[in-house]
């Protein structure tokens, strides 16, 4: 069993992705280097073609 599976976060349909998603607009709003994306969805892909300067 994977980490993600354990901590239920294998998939964004499970409840703890899915409040993280319910959120995510509003932590933007608290810390905007997270408005880089407008869904927590689209942040695995972002991060994948950012630079490491952006992504720290």
């Amino acid at each position: 069993m994977s980490v993600a599976t354990c901590l239920g976060v294998d998939t964004h349909e499970r409840p703890p992705l899915r409040w993280a998603r319910d959120h995510w607009e509003d932590w933007g709003r608290i810390e905007p280097a997270l408005s880089v994306v407008a869904d927590l969805l689209d942040l695995p892909p972002w991060l994948s073609q950012a630079s490491p300067e952006a992504r720290d």
